[in-house]
């Protein structure tokens, strides 16, 4: 989620109600604090999203496709002695040892790039279940499904809510989409529920907001065999699945009843999706359904003592070009160059949709035309400048919004690792608790004990992201 999805994001969102678009900004775009992350890996220019959320949660850069292993580590070759020397600890982590609950919500598989990060230590973010690792490599490390349920810290998170029914190992109907499958047999939701007393796992709407969280301690919703569907193709319906809201809100109402505090990071994950597709509107769909979570974080909580960093991992080609007029539909045309040039405002730099945008599906033809009805179709691909079957990634840096205490440390340009060490300080969790727990420490000037006693962190993140912490200083 770079800059242009938020701008277009922003127009879109208040077009959609009924203004010219511009003027708008979305909730977290009136955070008091912006600052600006690089995205980079050691090994790539433009990165991935297991290695970022690598990043951003431990602290340290490492390559790109690896998730919770330093750069010592390769990806897709499995050394048992270099990864248990490479192994990194994060916020979780340092949150659980801390005393503190932590969980997700997600509207891609729960055992995707960005929560691998979170609690797993493996050479391949691909490597979901057991299915997609080498035989050669099977007795060197876990898939990432296994090591949510039966490794430190991913078995102790006390919300997980997503998709990815298939690396559970969990029956899925005939028809459904399969991405991987478990050739071990095991069903992992319920090795899950057998590791623990006070738990609830659901997998509708209706179960997930009637669940009562007061006798609960764990709570998995799994709402579909692999990522949750975009929103325009969702079930609303009591027994489809939830928003990314209702998850966020479930979430906060279980996290926050530990006086300890609590990190949350919830995802809007399906914004990469949707970008990697080459189609804009499921995009900016997405988007605004990630800033109305946040808008119900802010109202939840209270920002004397609740962290809340929005941020992404790494930012897309989308682009907002042309010379259309005040108030142009942004999921339409450029009114001048259109007339020449079939001219979309919103295009991708590359991405699938270069050749359906010529006549005839081939190199050599015109460009064609489009309505704006078939613009407005969520399914419609953007024009792109080259072809590639699946957009890529884009290398400029990222936004980082933020409110609550001492959200002033994401100001400036910093480097992406640098947002772990600041929420690791602000929370006086982790390495950093000698420096927090000075008697100059600015927690310790500006609020007192009593109010960080009852204090969460945030973390809005994705392909676009909120990391929502309540803070806790005893």
């Amino acid at each position: 989620m770079g800059m242009s999805t938020i701008t277009a994001t922003r127009i879109f969102k208040n077009q959609q109600a009924g203004g010219l678009g511009e003027e708008n900004l979305l909730s977290f775009e009136e955070f008091p604090y912006i600052g600006i992350a690089r995205t980079y890996e050691v090994d790539y220019q433009v990165p991935d999203s297991a290695g970022t959320a690598t990043a951003m949660l431990a602290g340290v850069k490492i390559n790109a496709n690896l998730a919770g292993l330093d750069s010592r580590a390769k990806w897709k070759i499995c050394d048992r002695a270099i990864n248990e020397e490479a192994k990194l600890e994060n916020l979780i982590t340092w949150a659980q040892k801390a005393g503190k609950h932590t969980g997700f919500a997600t509207t891609t598989r729960i055992t995707h790039a960005t929560l691998a990060a979170m609690y797993a230590h493996i050479n391949d973010r691909y490597w979901e279940c057991d299915s997609k690792i080498p035989p050669e490599y099977k007795d060197c490390v876990k898939d990432v499904a296994r090591q949510l349920v039966e490794d430190e810290p991913g078995k102790n998170l006390n919300v997980v809510l997503g998709g990815g029914l298939n690396q559970m190992g969990v029956p899925v109907k005939q028809g459904d989409y399969i991405y991987c499958t478990r050739d071990d047999k095991q069903n992992l939701v319920e090795k899950w529920k057998q590791d623990r007393k006070s738990y609830l796992f659901v997998n509708t709407t209706k179960d997930l907001m009637s669940a009562d969280l007061n006798k609960i301690d764990y709570l998995m919703g799994l709402f579909s065999p692999g990522h949750i569907p975009y929103v325009s193709s969702r079930d609303n319906s009591p027994e489809g699945q939830p928003s990314l809201v209702n998850m966020t809100a479930q979430a906060i109402k279980l996290l926050s009843r530990n006086p300890k505090g609590y990190i949350l990071l919830v995802e809007g994950g399906n914004i990469d999706n949707a970008h990697h597709e080459g189609t804009a509107r499921r995009a900016l769909e997405e988007t605004s359904e990630l800033a109305d979570a946040v808008a119900y974080a802010v109202s939840a909580t209270n920002e004397d003592d609740t962290l809340i960093v929005v941020t992404s991992d790494h930012s897309h080609t989308l682009s907002i070009s042309g010379y259309p007029g005040r108030g142009s539909d942004i999921l339409g045309s450029d009114n001048v160059l259109d007339i020449l040039y079939g001219q979309d405002i919103l295009s991708y730099a590359n991405g699938p949709g270069y050749l359906s945008h010529k006549s005839d599906n081939c190199l050599e033809a015109y460009w064609r035309k489009f309505t704006d009805k078939e613009r407005k179709d969520p399914a419609y691909k953007q024009f792109s400048g080259r072809y590639v079957n699946k957009e890529t990634h884009a290398g400029e840096d990222v936004p980082v919004y933020s409110r609550g205490p001492q959200a002033n440390l994401f100001s400036g340009v910093f480097e992406q690792h640098y947002i772990a060490h600041a929420i690791c300080y602000i929370a006086c969790i982790g390495p950093h608790t000698t420096y927090c727990n000075y008697n100059k420490h600015p927690a310790s000037r500006a609020v007192s004990s009593a109010t960080y006693n009852s204090s969460p962190l945030l973390f809005i993140f994705s392909p676009t992201l909120l990391l929502l912490m309540y803070i806790c200083h005893n």
